[in-house]
């Protein structure tokens, strides 16, 4: 996805002082104001200097206060009213509130006891008492919090007053309680990176702490047994992510309806049509997922499921005709149609190229990536991958020979050009070969246009995937992919999409989909539905770094460039944009620079486009991408980065493999990952503080059952990881394999 350009803003800090913010101008009489009379004076508090505050912080009140008077807290948590010392200021009194104060919203009396004319002895004030982290500490998962503001006991933490809970990137915890810290155990599917966290204690917040949470590694060498006198060629391979959480929300068509619902169930005559579905149907369309060796919930029960989507003239028609809908037999859902965007189809005017001759020598993402490196094994030759976006430039130069024929559902017609140029630019990341060049200039490219501008809907291109998969019976695809690639989303779950999405899977199809342009901690659909290798964007060429349009979040796999348009950081004085293939004026064929996720995508699908014609199986092709990855940020796999920058390591040749293992106590792999052609290795994602065993082990028949008899395995070498720590171990010596300590790879 390609962001809009933005202004770069600076976010205020929020200090301590909160000044002003509780304003009180309390009268304490309201008579007239006698001359040199006590009883006379008016005294008013005007400010509590410092809030919000936490226990053992010191405060001020400012205003017209009386020479001699008392402080107390009263209410909130305490059980009693609790006496305070004032000390005089200039217009005002400071106190201190006590370092065992709990957390809460008490108020703050003023009393004294000379009576004003209307009788009154006291002022008040509400305070907010925030608790206060201190200090974070982990010894394995185990999250220990000190602090102040929370109660002591385990009790405390659970009464009403005092509900104590501890919030962990956005996700509240009951927590214990030990030695007066809060303890939390964290979940094995919790993502190494950088942890947010708060207390709330009596609905009050503290500030956030942040602490990072990394994984140990392990690097060595393999050595061969003796006489082999061979090199075993690699490619790495890494593990499956957390479960994806949906996200609610998202911009959807009010106007458009998709029903899901047993086949035929909304079949009518035309002149009951309008009957049943009221005034105003404007457009009528329908497809159906057959069983195939799906795995869907719907699709086993053996008749398959469909979708009709039914298009009104106005938004209040189809909301009575969404209530005529429900409860319908036969109807299992029914929901507005997505909107999916790309969000943006030019870079800024800073990224205009001039002079295209120069166009090679802009693809500095080619090296960083190890592209050109990977050519002289593969170029993607034989591999198919479809791009479902605003579909291609035919007359091209350096596109036209890797095309194959597609299809328009935007305009449901054969012919998928485009008009828009970002379904041209992700092509050419792709297998473009000319003055620039694809990631896999080898590979073919099935066009599918679903989007004419900007925007489709879910439905939409629910169709576009499923007739690229070979899975639309009324418009066979003679060139089915081996991938496709999706730079494009929507933050709105859409049933009909996740469908559609698990059918292509369940065919051997991978899909490769951008995150997201919106700079969020969650990833767009597809990119977050399960099994979808969804990529997140980077930036160079210098350093990379996350521009700050990137998504990033739970189910994250792999990073690659999508460039930044606001930056220029080789001073060469063009745009850090990436460069390929793009609509000229006129919409002839001409070169482009564009950011985005929906850059970054297509880079990712070509490089799996080289593992895959390099011999990679398809069920190995995610582990593959993400074992061959840079690491980056925090040490092994985490929520920003995903397993990090993909490379042309991936096509390496697959077959035979020799793979390093951590076994745990039951010895079954923890991580593992396989050993370069020069027999090294690097070993990340790994718990820390847990003993393992490191094994190696080859794999020869690409069976994934390691060490097997004729096979070769090593002694298994004892190993506990340390957090953010890289150790290195002695090299694993490789010995013929009997078949007694066999080891599946997962």
């Amino acid at each position: 996805m390609e962001p809009y350009p933005r202004r770069r803003t600076r976010t205020p800090t929020l200090g301590l002082v909160s000044g002003l913010a509780l304003l009180l101008l309390l009268a304490a009489c309201g008579g007239e104001e006698g001359e040199g009379d006590p009883a006379s004076q008016t005294y008013t508090l005007t400010a509590v200097e410092s809030l919000p505050a936490a226990p053992g912080d010191t405060l001020t009140a400012y205003g017209t206060l009386p020479q001699s008077l008392t402080l107390s807290l009263e209410g909130g948590a305490l059980a009693a009213p609790l006496a305070l010392t004032p000390t005089p200021v200039q217009g005002g009194v400071r106190f201190t509130l006590p370092a065992t104060l709990l957390a809460g919203q008490p108020t703050l009396y003023l009393r004294w006891e000379q009576p004003d004319a209307q009788g009154k002895t006291s002022l008040s004030a509400p305070l907010a008492v925030v608790p206060r982290v201190e200090g974070a500490a982990l010894s394995g998962r185990t999250l220990y919090l000190s602090g102040r503001g929370w109660p002591a006991t385990p009790e405390g933490l659970e009464a009403a007053e005092t509900l104590t809970r501890l919030e962990v990137d956005g996700l509240q915890h009951p927590p214990g309680l030990e030695g007066g810290r809060l303890v939390h155990t964290l979940p094995e599917s919790q993502g190494y990176g950088r942890l947010t966290l708060r207390v709330w204690v009596a609905g009050q917040a503290s500030a956030p702490y942040s602490l990072d949470l990394e994984a140990g590694a392990v690097k060595g060498s393999v050595a061969l047994p003796a006489g082999a006198g061979q090199r075993l060629p690699a490619t790495g391979t890494g593990g499956e992510t957390g479960s994806r959480a949906g996200r609610p929300g998202g911009e959807r068509q009010m106007n458009a309806l998709v029903v899901r619902h047993e086949p035929g169930a909304l079949e009518l005559p035309g002149r009951l049509e309008a009957r049943a579905w009221g005034p105003g149907l404007r457009r009528r369309a329908g497809l159906v997922l057959r069983p195939r060796g799906g795995r869907g919930q719907d699709q086993d029960r053996g008749r398959g499921v469909a979708f009709t989507r039914l298009e009104f003239a106005t938004p209040a028609q189809a909301e009575a005709a969404r209530r005529r809908l429900e409860g319908r037999p036969g109807v299992l859902g029914v929901e507005h149609d997505a909107v999916v965007r790309l969000e943006a189809v030019a870079a800024q005017a800073a990224c205009a190229l001039t002079p295209p001759e120069a166009a090679l020598e802009r693809q500095w993402h080619l090296p960083l990536m190890g592209l050109p490196a990977a050519w002289g094994r593969t170029r993607g030759e034989g591999v198919v991958v479809a791009v479902v976006d605003t579909g291609v430039l035919p007359e091209h130069p350096d596109l036209a020979p890797s095309l194959l024929p597609g299809y328009d559902f935007a305009d449901d017609d054969p012919d998928p050009a485009d008009t828009a140029g970002h379904g041209t630019h992700v092509a050419g990341l792709i297998a473009a070969q000319g003055k620039v060049r694809g990631a896999a200039p080898g590979a073919k490219v099935v066009p599918v246009r679903v989007i004419a501008e900007d925007s489709t809907s879910a439905f939409t291109l629910a169709q576009g995937l499923l007739w690229a998969a070979g899975l639309d019976p009324e418009r066979p695809n003679p060139n089915r992919p081996q991938l496709i690639n999706l730079s494009l989303g929507t933050e709105a779950y859409s049933e009909v999409l996740a469908q559609a999405v698990q059918a292509v899977r369940a065919e051997g199809i991978a899909l490769v989909a951008a995150a997201g342009n919106s700079g969020r901690r969650f990833l767009s659909y597809p990119a977050a539905l399960p099994g979808v290798i969804a990529v997140t964007a980077l930036a160079g060429p210098r350093s990379a770094y996350q521009p700050p349009y990137a998504n990033r979040g739970e189910g994250l796999w792999l990073s690659a460039y999508g460039g930044d348009p606001g930056a220029d950081q080789d001073g060469d004085g063009v745009c850090d944009a990436l460069l390929s293939t793009d609509l000229a004026a006129g919409g002839q064929a001409g070169y482009g620079l564009r950011a985005g996720t929906s850059m970054a995508a297509p880079l990712v699908s070509g490089v799996a486009a080289l593992a895959l014609a390099s011999g990679t199986r398809p069920d190995l092709l995610r582990p593959t991408l993400a074992g061959t990855a840079a690491d980056l940020g925090v040490l092994g796999y985490d929520l920003d980065f995903g397993h990090g920058l993909a490379t042309g390591r991936a096509a390496t040749p697959g077959t035979p493999r020799t793979y390093l293992l951590a076994l745990g106590d039951d010895g079954r792999p923890v991580a593992w990952t396989l050993v370069q052609p020069d027999l090294s290795y690097t070993l990340s994602n790994l718990p820390a503080g847990q003993p393992l065993a490191l094994v190696a082990a080859s794999d020869a028949d690409g069976d994934r059952r390691l060490g097997e008899a004729g096979e070769l395995i090593s002694a298994p070498r004892p190993f506990t990881p340390r957090a953010g720590e890289t150790l290195g171990a002695e090299p694993l010596a490789l010995e013929v394999a009997d078949g007694g300590r066999e080891v599946y790879l997962f």
